[in-house]
């Protein structure tokens, strides 16, 4: 295991995931794992992580929300769903 930073969030439903899924399309799979929350808490949390062969996506920048909307977020919310 590793260290990363981010942010967990709970209740999560089933639509929100699907389009998270879409998303994230074929660069990232999602995964269940155990994370620690900065107060020592541990839960059971899926993240996404880059597949093999993806690293080329990385970058040393630091994620940024701002970023994330001005750039991302449109794409995001356009994403048509379909619930198999």
């Amino acid at each position: 295991g590793g260290i990363v930073r981010g942010v967990l969030h709970f209740g999560v439903d089933t639509i929100s995931m699907r389009r998270l899924d879409l998303f994230e399309d074929v660069d990232y799979a999602r995964q269940s794992l155990r994370v620690t929350d900065e107060d020592g808490q541990e839960y059971d949390a899926q993240a996404y992580v880059l597949r093999p062969g993806c690293e080329s996506l990385l970058s040393a920048d630091a994620w940024n929300e701002a970023h994330f909307v001005k750039t991302h977020l449109a794409t995001y919310l356009s994403k048509e769903l379909t619930l198999e």
